[in-house]
């Protein structure tokens, strides 16, 4: 019998199951019946160990992640790395609280528990899925290892070893014998007939050293349809957590994959997609059929789309076909804007819960520079309906992009006085991310000197720091001048958080901007930054236009739907709805602001 451990270290949400982890232990499964493959989301082992608020804090914050398991591996650099964990939980708005010396004693006891609780002699392999924030914990772990079993095949895999980054990881660290480049399914495989035998050497996506030592190999081997994979394998993760409380003491959320890749693929700050080089996505009856099994097997019904964005036109169709279910789903997945009114609302049917729109920008010009491909007013459309259909949508606001101008700020500040009776929008500044396309494009942007981030020389030494490719990349452009640019928006999100959830409770049962209709008018609820209340009705025409424009209209398309009316007198009448922030103007499309009190309309 071939055995094989694969293993996730923090800093992964801990109520979720890793689906790296699940799905490479159903494919090897599936395709070698002679596999002993366990599992271990040691994540979860430690949430439970230093408290899972506290780990679930910490987890927000990639610095302090990575610099965490740094001290352990690295205690020559502690100086170093107490004094940036020491920055950076001052600079955050909520501030960490955790003793540091406390912490660590914490985890280097787990360390020596998880290791003596394991004969791992009895492994041909072990695998290290290493994705965000899992770089220092998974190096720790994997130097232990060899250090003790040196006998035992090392593997490293993950969205941190794609490309030139795995390249270099096997380069950089003797203790890793194989890096899998992309998705780790059929480059596994091939390690595991290696070393088996079966084969001479390593088939395409696995860096390996050759004969002289030197490494070679890489590419990608991907799957060439997703309905040859089976559904993901999360018994081993509730097994343990059945071992750490018989009562549960979370929801757990259970990951699901209906594409690989990104159908976009366009957007200039995304580095999401470096171990993808294809975009695939599965049919809906497969679709449902692995979240029947998924929910039958575990004891959870909360869902979450790991997908770039779900397949925008199968995404309706996928919802509704989950009613057939029976079962009262809590689902999550990231989605692209400008899906209708009438699709989210079936998708909410289906049981989607919570969104993360693709938003990123409120100025047009600032979103065609960024490569999404959508206007300002798509962005609003979409928070429009999914405040209508109470559907949380956690999008972000991206600052600091290289070459926003200040029109473009100006832009967003006015906008935010528009949208801040809807959910609101996250500020993430811009990072610029190792494989990205402004990265690879760096010179247009006026970059120089491009590296890794500075903040991991608290951590690596001279010699790692400058042999590693890292995620995080630091440059010299117009940063600072981004940062002045940007401070006012930052401040007026802050803001807008505040006022909307204030709000919010003050007002339960309402919408703050929401509408009813009363056939022959239409009366508007408009609750104030401040509080206040105020009420407009609008009455025959008035009200049908209003309520034509809650999806985007052009100018034309009204003219032609009541022709009975003036330009000069619709233009007097948009002005007005614009002026009071009940309408929204972007060139010559109009978009009504409010919301119907009870949800979309059959």
């Amino acid at each position: 019998m071939f055995r094989i451990a694969l293993i996730s270290m923090p800093w992964p949400l801990f109520n979720r199951p890793s689906i790296q982890l699940g799905a490479l232990k159903s494919y090897l499964a599936a395709q070698d019946d002679a596999l002993d493959i366990s599992t271990y989301p040691i994540y979860l082992e430690v949430a439970a160990q230093i408290g899972f608020e506290l780990y679930h804090e910490i987890s927000k914050h990639s610095w302090i992640t990575e610099a965490i398991y740094a001290s352990l591996l690295f205690p020559e650099k502690n100086t170093s790395i107490h004094s940036l964990i020491n920055k950076q939980k001052r600079s955050k708005k909520y501030k960490l609280r955790f003793d540091l010396s406390t912490l660590k004693s914490k985890l280097s006891d787990h360390h020596e528990t998880f290791m003596h609780s394991r004969d791992w002699r009895q492994y041909n392999l072990i695998g290290f899925s290493i994705c965000l924030n899992q770089f220092t914990s998974s190096l720790y772990t994997i130097r232990t290892l060899k250090a003790r079993f040196p006998e035992i095949t090392i593997v490293a895999g993950g969205s941190s070893c794609s490309g030139d980054m795995g390249r270099a990881i096997l380069s950089s660290l003797p203790e890793i014998d194989f890096v899998v480049s992309g998705e780790g399914e059929k480059p596994l495989l091939s390690i595991v007939r290696l070393l088996k035998g079966e084969v001479d050497k390593p088939g395409s996506g696995v860096f390996y050293r050759n004969s002289q030592g030197m490494v070679s190999g890489g590419s990608y081997d991907e799957i060439n349809a997703l309905s040859s994979l089976p559904p993901p394998d999360y018994g081993d993760y509730f097994n343990l957590l059945q071992d750490i409380s018989p009562q549960i003491p979370f929801l757990p959320v259970l990951p699901v994959e209906f594409s690989r890749g990104c159908w976009w693929r366009k957007c200039r700050f995304c580095n999401l997609n470096l171990q993808w080089h294809s975009y695939r996505k599965k049919s809906v009856p497969q679709m449902v059929g692995e979240i029947k099994d998924l929910t039958d097997r575990y004891p959870s019904i909360d869902l979450a789309f790991t997908d770039n964005a779900l397949p925008p036109r199968q995404g309706p169709e996928l919802f509704t076909a989950l009613t057939t279910l029976g079962k009262d789903l809590d689902i999550f997945a990231e989605l692209r804007a400008g899906q209708s009114a009438q699709a989210l609302a079936l998708m909410r049917e289906g049981g989607l819960k919570t969104v993360q729109i693709g938003i990123e920008a409120l100025s047009s010009s600032l979103l065609k520079r960024m490569g999404k491909g959508t206007t300002a007013l798509q962005n609003i459309e979409t928070m429009r309906h999914c405040e209508e259909l109470d559907i949380i949508q956690s999008g972000n606001l991206i600052t600091m992009f290289p070459g926003s101008t200040s029109d473009e700020v100006k832009e967003t500040m006015d906008t935010i006085d528009f949208v801040w009776p809807f959910y609101p929008l996250k500020i993430t500044p811009f990072w610029l991310g190792y494989g990205s396309p402004v990265f690879c494009t760096a010179r247009e942007y006026g970059f120089k000197q491009i590296g890794n981030h500075h903040l991991y020389k608290s951590f690596f030494s001279d010699d790692l720091f400058l042999r590693l490719i890292l995620t995080h990349q630091a440059y010299r452009g117009d940063r600072s001048r981004q940062y002045t640019l940007w401070r006012p928006v930052a401040k007026k999100v802050e803001m807008w958080r505040k006022n909307y959830f204030l709000l919010r409770n003050r007002y339960p049962s309402q919408p703050l901007l929401s509408y009813r209709d009363g056939g022959r008018f239409l009366s508007i609820r408009q609750v104030r930054s401040d509080g206040s209340v105020q009420i407009h009705r609008l009455h025959g025409p008035s009200r049908s236009i209003y309520l034509y424009c809650t999806t985007i209209k052009s100018l034309k398309d009204i003219k032609g739907r009541f022709p009975g009316c003036s330009l000069e007198s619709l233009q007097k009448f948009f002005n007005e709805l614009v002026q009071k922030r009940i309408m929204l103007k972007e060139n010559d499309q109009y978009l009504s602001l409010a919301v119907r009190e009870g949800g979309l309309r059959e």
